[in-house]
C-alpha cells in the first residue's frame, strides 16, 4: 500500500511521536463533521481534536501553536466553495499538507427509548436540513435550525426528558460521542454529498529550498499529488487566458479554480512572490476597483519540471504567485485512474487483508474482484465455466471446484450466483470448512438469501446480506457516491473482518446504507423492480430512438438499454423472491386499466359533445366498423328493382337477395295461426351434435382433414357461419384471403372483423 501522507505530514507525525497525541484542531462541537474527518484521515489513535468556534479561531490555534495541524472545509460538491476559509488561508500563511474527501452522511438519531411515532421536530443545522427536507416531509416532522450539527446533539443531551419529542440531524460520530440512539442512517436527498477538506500546518522554514530543487517528473508514482497555489494578473486584455494557458501547453490539469476579490493586493504583490516576478509593480495599482485572486489546484507534484517551468513562466507577467503545497490528492479524475490508480481508496487503508473467496466468477464476480485486488487483498474464485484466463489477467486464484474454495481457509466467502440458484448453491457449502469464515452473500433481493442462509447455516457460521447496487457499467470507473446496502445478520467473533471487509466499499467512497433486508425489499419493490418493469415494458411496446426525441424519451431509451441487458432470470428474481413485487405488479395492472379508462372515456365525451354540436337531434352513431362496410351490392340492386316495380314498370330482377313477390297466401295464413295458437318455441337442437359429428367424419373420408366436433359451426346460412368463424378468429389488422370471384359481402365481412379482405383473383382452370 502507498502511503498517501505527505512528506510534511509524515515528518510532523514522526516529530511529535512518543512525546504526545498530535493535536488536530477544527470549526464546531465535538462530533463534528469535520472531527469525523480528522478521524477518518489520521484514525483515533494518537491524536487529540481540538474544537474551535470559528473558522478564524482554528487558523490561530495553529498560528500560535496551540495545534499542530488543522482540518478544514474548502468545498461541497453541493454548497460549493466556502470562501471566508480561501480568504483566510491567503492571510494566514499556513501551508496545505494534505485533503480529505469526507462524504457527508446525516443521520437521524434522538435519545434511547425515543422512536420515529414520537418525534414532532427536528434540530439541525439550517444547510443540514435542507439536505434532508424530502425525508422529513415524508415524515410530517417540524425542522428547526441550530447553530451546528454536533452542537444539536449536545443540546438534545444537555435537555434530558424535555426533548423526548425531539430528534437531531447530524454525523453518525456525534451520535456515538454523545450516546445517543440512530434512528436512521442516510436521509440525506443527495447521495453523492461530498466535502473536501484540506490539512494546514505552519509553512516550514526550508520551503522555498525544497520547491527550488533539482526537478523532476514523478509520473511512475502510483500516487497522484495535487499543488494548491494562488496568483493575481494585472488587468489587460488575455491576462487569465495566458495564466491558464501555461498549464495547458504542458499538459497540466487543473482540478479546480476559484476567484476572489482581491483585498490588499499591493501587500501580497511586494512581500509573497514564488518566483521574482519581471512584472512591473504599478500594474498592481491599476484604476479599476476591481481586482481578484485566482486559487488553482494542479494536479502535479511541485517537484515536476512541468509544473516548476509553468509557474515560472506565469511569474514573467503575474503579479505575484504562491503555492500552499503539494500533497497526495484524495481522488483522481476518471479519465486517470487506470494509469494512476484509485489513490482514494488508499488515505485509510484497511485494518486487515483478507483472503476473500468469490463463488460464481461471472461479470459481476470479476468486477468486485478487481477492486478487492487493487487493495491488496489475496482473491480466489470459483465457477462452473472456466474464466482462468480473466482470473490471471486480474490477479486472481481460480479453480471450478467448490471443494477447493472451501479449503482456501478464507476469512469472507461471497456467494455471487444467480438469484435462482442461489439456495441449492448455498446447500452444497461444506461448512465444516467454513467455521471462521464470513459469507455474504450479493443478490440484489434480500429477504430471499437471508431466510436461506439462516436456514441453512449451521448456528456458529456469521453472515452478512449486502447489496452493492451498482455493476459493470456504473461502476466503471469509480464506485464513489453508489449505494452499497448492508445488513450484519449474525456478526459476533468475525467482527474485525466483517468491518475490513465493509470498509472495503466505503473507502471505495460507496454511500454506505446500513438497513434489514425487509427495509431494503419494500424500497426496492418501488425503485429497482419498477425500473426493470418500466424497462421491459418498454422493449416489448418497440420504442426507438428517432430524429427527433426528446431528452425525456432519451431517458426512457437508456432505462431500455440498462435493464434488458439484464437476464431474463434475474428480473424474474426479483419478483419471485421479493414479496412485495407482487402487489407492485398489481399496482402497474391497475393503474394502467385506469389511466386507460380515464383516456378513453373523455375521448368518448369528448366525441359526444362534438357529435351534439354538429347533429341532428335525435341521430346516433354507428359502430365505427359499421361505419367502414360498403352497401351491399345485392341488397341495392334488390331494392333498385322494387322501387321501379312500385312505379308500375316491369322488371325482371336478376338479383339472388329478397324475392320481390310476398310469400304464398297458404303459408301466410299458417304462419298467423302458428302465431294466435301459440305454437311457437326455439328452435331445434336436436340431433345438432351428431350433425356435427357427421361432418367431421365425411371431412375425414372424403378431404383427409381432421377436425373436432367443436370446431364445426352449424348456423342457418352460410353467410352466418362465415361472420361467426371469423369473429372468433380475426384480431385487428389480420389479413383474409378470399378467392375470387366471391360475394361482394365477403370482403366487408372481413372488414366488420376487423381485417383486411385480400381478394386472390382464380379462374376455373385452376381447379
Amino acid at each position: 500500500v502507498v502511503s498517501t501522507q505527505s512528506t510534511w505530514e509524515m515528518n510532523l507525525i514522526e516529530r511529535i511521536e512518543g512525546q504526545r497525541d498530535m493535536r488536530v484542531a477544527f470549526q464546531g462541537e465535538k462530533g463534528a463533521y469535520s472531527e469525523a474527518a480528522a478521524f477518518q484521515h489520521f484514525g483515533h489513535d494518537n491524536i487529540t481534536t481540538v474544537p474551535c468556534q470559528s473558522f478564524v479561531a482554528v487558523f490561530e490555534s495553529v498560528k500560535s501553536g496551540s495545534a499542530d495541524c488543522a482540518v478544514l472545509p474548502f468545498e461541497n460538491n453541493l454548497g460549493g466553495s466556502i470562501h471566508e476559509n480561501f480568504d483566510l488561508l491567503l492571510r494566514s500563511g499556513l501551508s496545505v499538507i494534505g485533503e480529505i474527501e469526507f462524504r457527508v452522511r446525516h443521520c437521524l438519531m434522538a435519545a434511547h427509548g425515543v422512536e420515529f411515532k414520537h418525534l414532532k421536530r427536528v434540530l439541525s443545522h439550517p444547510q443540514a436540513l435542507a439536505q434532508c427536507q424530502n425525508f422529513l416531509n415524508t415524515l410530517s416532522l417540524r425542522a428547526e435550525p441550530m447553530y451546528d450539527t454536533a452542537g444539536s446533539a449536545k443540546f438534545l443531551v444537555e435537555q434530558g426528558q424535555q426533548a423526548n419529542d425531539t430528534g437531531v440531524i447530524a454525523s453518525e460520530w456525534a451520535a456515538e460521542y454523545y450516546g445517543l440512539n440512530k434512528l436512521a442512517t442516510g436521509v440525506e436527498d443527495e447521495t453523492n454529498n461530498t466535502t473536501r477538506f484540506l490539512i494546514l500546518k505552519k509553512a516550514p522554514s526550508d520551503q522555498a529550498a525544497e520547491t527550488d530543487s533539482q526537478p523532476t517528473v514523478s509520473s511512475s508514482s502510483p500516487v497522484q499529488y495535487k499543488t494548491s497555489l494562488v496568483f493575481a494578473l494585472p488587468d489587460a486584455p488575455g491576462s487569465l487566458f495566458k495564466a491558464l494557458s501555461v498549464f495547458a501547453l504542458r499538459d497540466l490539469h487543473l482540478s479546480k479554480i476559484e476567484s476572489r476579490p482581491a483585498k490588499d493586493l499591493d501587500k501580497f504583490v511586494t512581500t509573497s512572490s514564488f518566483f521574482s516576478s519581471s512584472s512591473p509593480s504599478p500594474a498592481a495599482s491599476d484604476s479599476t476597483p476591481f481586482k481578484y485572486y485566482f486559487f488553482v489546484d494542479c494536479l502535479a507534484d511541485i517537484k515536476d519540471a512541468r509544473l516548476i517551468n509553468a509557474l515560472r513562466h506565469m511569474s514573467e507577467f503575474a503579479l505575484f504567485v504562491r503555492v500552499f503545497g503539494s500533497y497526495p490528492a484524495a481522488s483522481v479524475p476518471a479519465a486517470s485512474a487506470e494509469t494512476v490508480g484509485n489513490v482514494s481508496v488508499l488515505t485509510a487503508p484497511p485494518k486487515e487483508k483478507l483472503r476473500i473467496g468469490i463463488m460464481g466468477f461471472g461479470n459481476f464476480g470479476q468486477f468486485i474482484a478487481k477492486s478487492f485486488v487493487r487493495q491488496g487483498h489475496t482473491v480466489f474464485a470459483q465457477s462452473r465455466t472456466d474464466y482462468s484466463a480473466s482470473a490471471e489477467q486480474l490477479g486472481v486464484q481460480f479453480n471450478k471446484e467448490v471443494s477447493w474454495l472451501c479449503q482456501q481457509k478464507l476469512n469472507v466467502l461471497i456467494i455471487s450466483v444467480s438469484i435462482l440458484s442461489f439456495e441449492e448453491v448455498t446447500k452444497a457449502l461444506d461448512w465444516n470448512l467454513l467455521k471462521d469464515t464470513l459469507i455474504v452473500d450479493v443478490l440484489s433481493v434480500k429477504i430471499h438469501p437471508k431466510n436461506v442462509l439462516l436456514s441453512t447455516c449451521p448456528n456458529d457460521i456469521e453472515l452478512l446480506c449486502t447489496h452493492p447496487m451498482f455493476g459493470p457499467e456504473s461502476g466503471k470507473y469509480s464506485w464513489k457516491g453508489l449505494a452499497f446496502m448492508f445488513e450484519e445478520v449474525r456478526v459476533n467473533r468475525l467482527r474485525a473482518v466483517c468491518d475490513s471487509f465493509v470498509d472495503i466499499f466505503r473507502l471505495e467512497g460507496c454511500n454506505m446504507l446500513e438497513m434489514t433486508c425487509e427495509q431494503h425489499d419494500a424500497f426496492a419493490a418501488g425503485s429497482q423492480f419498477v425500473t426493470h418493469t418500466t424497462g421491459r415494458l418498454l422493449a416489448a411496446v418497440g420504442c426507438q430512438t428517432t430524429p427527433i426525441n426528446t431528452k425525456g424519451f432519451s431517458m426512457l431509451l437508456d432505462v431500455i438499454q440498462n435493464t434488458c441487458k439484464d437476464s431474463f432470470d434475474l428480473y424474474k428474481g426479483l419478483f419471485v423472491f421479493n414479496p412485495h413485487s407482487k402487489a407492485q405488479l398489481d399496482a402497474f395492472e391497475t393503474a394502467m386499466q385506469s389511466l386507460k379508462h380515464s383516456l378513453l372515456s373523455d375521448s368518448a365525451s369528448t366525441v359526444s359533445q362534438t357529435a351534439a354540436a354538429t347533429e341532428p337531434p335525435h341521430q346516433f352513431k354507428l359502430n365505427e366498423r359499421v361505419e367502414e362496410m360498403k352497401e351491399s351490392m345485392t341488397a341495392a340492386i334488390t331494392d333498385k328493382a322494387r322501387e321501379l316495380a312500385k312505379q308500375g314498370k316491369k322488371v325482371l330482377s336478376l338479383s339472388v337477395g329478397e324475392p320481390l313477390e310476398p310469400p304464398p297466401a297458404h303459408v301466410c295464413d299458417a304462419t298467423i295461426a302458428a302465431v294466435q295458437k301459440n305454437q311457437t318455441k326455439y328452435t331445434a337442437v336436436v340431433g345438432l351434435l351428431e350433425l356435427r359429428q357427421a361432418i367431421v367424419q365425411k371431412l375425414k373420408n372424403e378431404n383427409n382433414l381432421s377436425y373436432t366436433s367443436d370446431e364445426i359451426v352449424v348456423s342457418n346460412g352460410a353467410k352466418q357461419s362465415i361472420v361467426q368463424v371469423m369473429m372468433a378468429l380475426l384480431n385487428n389488422d389480420d389479413e383474409v384471403i378470399i378467392p375470387g370471384p366471391c360475394w361482394v359481402s365477403y370482403t366487408e365481412m372481413s372488414v366488420l372483423c376487423g381485417a383486411k379482405p385480400i381478394v386472390v383473383p382464380t379462374k376455373a382452370s385452376d381447379g
